[in-house]
């Protein structure tokens, strides 16, 4: 199925030039929307065609910036919002099982290589391919009840009112931006919710049961993640500086998320070879596994050495008041001053 184009030719390679060449020119929250609705949307499609695991990571991605940029339109907007929030969360969850089978087998193809006694490693191969076979199955079943082809026609409808003309695939449609969506209010919005982003994030790091609780953490992983996504909105909305702060909150997004799937696979592996009767059956291969779970406790261990040590440091705090420093009026006011003076001089 064809894409369709949701933005206008010249914003559309403003777009491209802004994610090519990474420079720091401000973009309006309406095509920065359009934009995440698109990619979301083609990466979609993709997964309907070849279930390739580059598209289906792309789309749960892409349906998390869309949602990002959902969540900044205020409250009158809420029930049209509400409804394509709901189909962006179906669309991952219908992928999670593939996603978690893909992350499983590469974990598993790494230590098989490495492995004389292969049997026990291959056992667990064959079961996470023929895991990942009936999620596929699933999906596609699910992803076509979702109608995604609709999706970008509702994105475009919760937002808009029809009274301009907006060209899409060349056909003339009559569309103007709500005021609820202005980019004025949408920036207002988005700063509000990094600030709230980053305190619910502060506060979980300090609650000394996240470190120690297999879900906490996971929910801390999760908040980090919708911090990360707003500041990047943002940051292309006023053209602001954000790379560092964007890079160290992927770094222990990442991290948390490689603690995350060790422990799933343990958890999976323990209930694959827990049942008295594999044990009887599979004692060796038993006892192979055992040295697995061991391997990846260890390998846990040193992640959240070297993360809980970083995430309690002053750097992220240090970090989000520079960031947020920027957002100021004031401080706009003074550097747009400062631009046009140089221009004038």
């Amino acid at each position: 199925m064809k894409p369709l184009r949701l933005i206008a030719d010249g914003d559309q390679q403003k777009v491209k030039k802004h994610h090519h060449k990474k420079k720091h020119v401000p973009l309006s929250f309406y095509h920065l929307f359009l934009d995440r609705v698109e990619h979301f949307s083609t990466e979609a499609q993709k997964v309907l065609g070849d279930c390739d695991s580059q598209a289906i990571h792309q789309t749960r991605v892409y349906s998390r910036r869309t949602q990002t940029a959902l969540e900044v339109l205020p409250d009158e907007l809420g029930e049209q919002v509400e409804l394509l929030r709901k189909q962006l969360k179906r669309t991952r969850r219908a992928m999670n099982g593939i996603r978690d089978s893909d992350v499983f087998l590469e974990i598993i193809e790494k230590r098989l290589g490495s492995r004389k006694n292969r049997g026990p490693y291959e056992m667990l191969r064959d079961y996470f391919e023929d895991r990942r076979k009936r999620a596929t199955d699933k999906m596609h079943d699910r992803l076509q009840e979702l109608s995604l082809q609709e999706f970008p026609s509702r994105a475009i409808a919760a937002i808009t009112d029809p009274d301009a003309s907006l060209k899409v695939d060349g056909t003339s449609l009559r569309v103007e931006l709500s005021s609820a969506a202005r980019d004025d209010r949408a920036i207002e919005q988005s700063i509000k919710k990094v600030t709230d982003h980053w305190h619910h994030v502060d506060s979980l790091i300090a609650e000394p049961k996240t470190f120690s609780d297999g879900e906490e953490l996971h929910g801390l992983r999760i908040a980090i993640k919708h911090l990360r996504y707003m500041i990047e909105l943002i940051s292309q909305m006023k053209a602001s500086q954000s790379r560092s702060l964007v890079a160290y909150l992927k770094s222990m997004q990442d991290a948390i998320g490689e603690w995350h799937d060790l422990d799933e696979l343990e958890i999976t592996i323990t209930k694959f070879i827990g049942h008295p009767s594999f044990v009887r059956k599979e004692l060796e291969t038993s006892r192979i596994l055992h040295g697995l779970i061991l391997q990846l406790r260890n390998r846990k261990g040193r992640i959240l050495a070297a993360t809980e040590p970083k995430l309690k440091s002053d750097r992220m705090g240090t970090l989000m008041k520079k960031f947020l420093h920027q957002m100021e009026p004031s401080n706009n006011h003074r550097k747009e001053h400062s631009v046009d003076s140089a221009a004038a001089g």
